[in-house]
């Protein structure tokens, strides 16, 4: 716990003028840090966590890995570079989002990369994960992420 604690100030500190001031670290009932602060009280800080996972976990990727990283109720899930066997849609089976990540409502985001590659990510209450990506300029499927991808919502 104090590793995380002291990685989460670290990564906080400049955001809520912590650095040098900090008394004492604890966690409250709710899994939130509480920093002692020296002339200043408590200050929660908010839930902070990470975890990675092969994306073979999912049942349908070949390579990669993806990361989730929290912070409050933030969530980003990103990726490196994946395959799987065909096509250019894939979606993984029901839970394989961690439920501690898996967002308020079902999310997606686009984008086209400069070497006209497009990606969709969608991902969905119920914990799966949807990526559609293909060549915009001959329209072909790709069955590779080709890079890695990001997703940033919002959780309960």
């Amino acid at each position: 716990m104090h590793k995380l604690g002291l990685a989460l100030v670290l990564l906080v500190t400049s955001s809520i003028s912590l650095a040098g001031n900090i008394q004492s670290l604890r966690t409250d009932s709710d899994g939130n840090i509480v920093a002692s602060v020296r002339g200043e009280g408590n200050k929660v800080l908010p839930f902070y966590e990470t975890y990675s996972m092969p994306a073979v976990d999912t049942g349908v990727f070949l390579t990669g890995t993806i990361t989730f990283t929290r912070i409050g109720k933030l969530v980003t899930l990103s990726t490196t570079l994946m395959t799987h066997s065909a096509g250019s849609t894939i979606t993984s089976g029901a839970g394989v989002v961690p439920e501690r990540f898996r967002p308020s409502d079902d999310v997606s985001t686009c984008y086209i990369y400069d070497d006209f590659q497009g990606r969709t990510i969608s991902v969905y209450t119920t914990g799966s994960i949807q990526i559609f990506y293909r060549n915009e300029s001959s329209g072909v499927p790709n069955a590779t992420t080709g890079k890695g991808i990001v997703i940033t919502y919002t959780v309960d």
